[in-house]
């Protein structure tokens, strides 16, 4: 998805903007009000185009 956005852009993106959408990876470090997830979990998101990546 990421790849067909980058050479047409999206009204949201400003200068700088870096895109990304989908994203996977193995969790090494949680914030203090995490309960449900523990450090080594397998995760993936997909997230807003208007977001940066």
């Amino acid at each position: 998805m990421d790849w067909k956005l980058i050479e047409q852009g999206h009204p949201h993106w400003q200068p700088g903007h870096v895109p990304g959408v989908d994203g996977m990876g193995t969790l090494v470090a949680l914030g203090a009000n995490v309960t449900h997830l523990r450090p080594g979990t397998r995760v993936a998101y997909h997230t807003d185009l208007r977001h940066g990546g």
